[in-house]
């Protein structure tokens, strides 16, 4: 079995009057059959989480940085709960373990 994830999207949205930043990453986790990668995966899963970050002043940051935070600090921040989701989800399916690795940046 081969598994393939991804983060497709990555959504930020910002309530300045409140100081909050809500990131919610889309996570996706697909299998297919050993050497048959184009094929209909076995199964998927897929799921979103939402992060609130507070800030105390908006001055100085403009939407590009908010969304570099976003798409860099809370998708790490959420990657140890996507594991723990896609392992648990697995276990709970009867299935081989399966344990995402560790995230890393990619640069």
């Amino acid at each position: 079995m081969t598994l393939t994830y991804d983060i497709p999207n990555v959504e930020v949205s910002t309530h300045r009057d409140t100081g909050r930043i809500f990131v919610r990453p889309f996570f996706i986790l697909a299998t297919s059959k050993e050497g048959e990668p184009e094929a209909e995966p076995l199964f998927s899963i897929e799921t979103s989480f939402v992060l609130i970050y507070t800030v105390e002043s908006f001055d100085g940051l403009e939407e590009q940085n908010i969304h570099a935070f976003a798409s860099t600090n809370g998708v790490y921040n959420a990657w140890p709960y996507w594991r723990e989701f896609v392992q648990n989800t697995v276990s709970r399916m009867a299935l081989p373990p399966t344990t995402l690795p560790v995230f890393r940046f990619r640069f």
